[in-house]
């Protein structure tokens, strides 16, 4: 379980690298649906935690980051996993 005292020292995320991970998000999140008859819901897939899990998401961010050969960060990317 996470502690408070764990983001103590957060700095906010810099602009290059969340406007990375939304377009990435934009691009392969909630893509799909499909109507649920015994609900009657319609449900959207994949869901963020899902890209996010499958490193789908960061792989994506990394292309939108910067140019080809810069990695996105690396504490970003643990971040997400642990929040996920």
């Amino acid at each position: 379980m996470m502690n408070s005292e764990d983001f103590e020292d957060e700095t906010e995320m810099e602009k290059e690298s969340r406007d990375a991970i939304m377009k990435a998000a934009k691009e392969l999140c909630y893509t799909r649906k499909y109507y649920d008859v015994s609900t009657d819901k319609i449900i959207y897939f994949p869901s963020i935690t899902k890209v996010i899990v499958n490193y789908d998401l960061l792989e994506k961010a990394t292309e939108y980051y910067y140019d080809e050969e810069d990695e996105f960060p690396s504490q970003y990317s643990m971040g997400l996993r642990d929040v996920t």
